[in-house]
């Protein structure tokens, strides 16, 4: 992907490329409803990327100092609310998978290792006053979200959207419903509201993308790693595919030989005793040789049942997704200076 282009937005005045998808805008996933992929994390107010178990916090290259706000292009919202239980609380950047997680807010993932209900409504820990502090719930909603840097499409990365800024993710996108306008078009600024203490998220427009990265995210063609990072489908863990069984070998029918020609025992080439000649002088007849019965040739062997040859299964291999640059200037605000 080339760097993308931004086009300043003006409310009711959408460019003509984007007229084509006026019928699947759709910001309804923004509202209340690790992996093999990146995740944008949220450590107080800093953003910071976690690649294969490393972390950067992202600073703004202007001041060197972390950075209050990003820009990105939102590529898919889960328009259910995922939630996460950890029995010993969770700890940002310390905690591994939780023991019990819904992808959906209805019912834990069949995944979860420790399943503390069968669904989610009737669990103790979705009712708000469970929280070890405060009023909210042990098991927060958060909203999972698929963003990339607006001229690195291609490189998905997970944002999780803390409960306390749902509402305002939402507001962000009815507004942009408003005006005929999906959220996939614009380049998002996600910053830290700085009149509050606590961690709450805001979100702002900074002008729609350009017709290629526009047509980009709206036929994106690994749609199913978008899924993935969002927690509408778990990761498929490849394994290696069993060959395929062999036929069964059918038995071999012994085939016994025949049974010898019962034969009258008599020595080795013993000639026949003669009879005597009677006193008449007629010449005596030599005796008929034994009579043996005619030896049959051995039957062959019943012929044996060739098995089919083995089917070789091909298997095939999902091709790996393309990493993220180490420099993160693009999430900045620096190509909108004036």
């Amino acid at each position: 992907m080339t760097a993308a282009n931004i086009v300043p937005f003006e409310s009711g005045n959408l460019p003509a490329y984007l007229r084509q998808y006026a019928d699947r805008v759709d910001n309804s996933a923004a509202g209340p409803g690790s992996s093999g992929f990146p995740v944008m994390s949220l450590k107080g107010k800093r953003f910071t990327l976690v690649r294969s178990g490393v972390r950067q916090i992202i600073n703004d290259p202007r001041t060197n100092e972390p950075a209050n706000s990003i820009i990105v292009a939102i590529l898919r919202i889960n328009p259910g609310t995922s939630k996460a239980f950890y029995t010993e609380g969770f700890v940002e950047g310390e905690n591994g998978k939780p023991d019990c997680f819904s992808s959906d807010g209805i019912r834990p993932d069949p995944s979860s290792t420790n399943k503390q209900a069968k669904t989610c409504a009737a669990c103790p820990h979705n009712a708000f006053g469970s929280a070890s502090t405060g009023r909210g719930k042990a098991c927060p909603d958060t909203k999972r979200m698929a963003v990339a840097q607006i001229d690195r499409l291609d490189d998905p990365i997970l944002l999780r959207v803390p409960p306390t800024s749902i509402k305002n993710l939402g507001n962000y996108g009815a507004f942009l419903g408003s005006k005929g306008v999906d959220m996939r078009w614009m380049a998002t600024q996600i910053g830290f509201d700085p009149e509050v203490t606590h961690q709450l998220l805001t979100f702002q427009q900074r002008g729609i993308l350009d017709s290629d990265s526009v047509q980009h995210i709206m036929d994106y063609p690994n749609e199913d790693l978008l899924r993935q990072i969002t927690g509408e489908r778990q990761p498929v863990v490849q394994e290696e595919e069993a060959p395929a069984p062999a036929p069964a070998r059918p038995k071999l029918q012994t085939v016994k030989p025949a049974p010898a020609p019962a034969f009258e025992e008599d020595d080795e080439d013993e000639l026949p005793v003669p009879t005597p000649a009677p006193k008449a002088k007629a010449k005596a007849k030599p005796a008929p040789a034994p009579a043996f019965e005619e030896d049959d040739e051995d039957e062959p062997p019943a012929p044996v049942a060739k098995t089919k040859a083995r089917v070789k299964v091909q298997q095939d291999i999902p091709a790996s997704t393309s990493s993220l640059s180490e420099d993160i200037g693009a999430f900045l605000e620096a190509p909108f200076e004036d």
